[in-house]
């Protein structure tokens, strides 16, 4: 993801343990100067769960969102960490289930730069919230890309191997 000028911004879930099976996954942000690709800073959040980044988006304030997974006993939930475009921690959320169905985490996200909603969505479920990461709304209905258009569109992307579709929804 590209941030402000100079710099880019790329998330990972890397593990950490004696092995691959052993590791422990966290939700971890680099901040790179562009022009030379040397590492400026990193900064990871940990929960205690299981973490995997899938997905990365910057505000029209230059904050970032991080999206991905976070198995805590057994469950998949949804995970957004929030930070300023110096990689200092603000906020974070963790959805799962409230809507009827196993999240299995977010793949996707994208903000509208507009009302600087932010929207997010995984296998199941797409969730629009605050930039504070309060949920405004939900529907069962996941993708695997995400895309929001001028406020009032929302275009996602799901499917399989064979079969691609893409849809877009009216955020209002």
């Amino acid at each position: 993801e590209s941030g402000t000028p100079g710099y880019l911004y790329i998330e990972s879930g890397f593990g950490v343990g004696p092995s691959i099976a052993l590791a422990d996954y966290n939700h971890t942000v680099y901040k790179y100067n562009a022009d030379t690709l040397a590492l400026v800073s990193s900064s990871t959040f940990v929960s205690g769960a299981d973490n995997k980044s899938l997905d990365i988006a910057r505000d029209g304030s230059g904050n970032l969102y991080v999206v991905g997974k976070s198995s805590q006993a057994g469950n998949t939930l949804g995970t957004i960490v929030k930070y300023d475009s110096g990689l200092n921690f603000i906020s974070s959320a963790t959805i799962g289930t409230q809507i009827g169905v196993n999240l299995h985490g977010f793949g996707a996200i994208a903000i509208d730069t507009t009302t600087n909603q932010v929207y997010a969505t995984g296998a199941d479920a797409i969730y629009r919230l605050t930039s504070s990461l309060e949920q405004i709304a939900s529907m069962n209905y996941g993708a695997y890309g995400l895309v929001v258009q001028n406020s009032s569109n929302v275009y996602t992307a799901n499917g399989d191997f064979n079969n691609w579709h893409i849809r877009r929804l009216n955020a209002n």
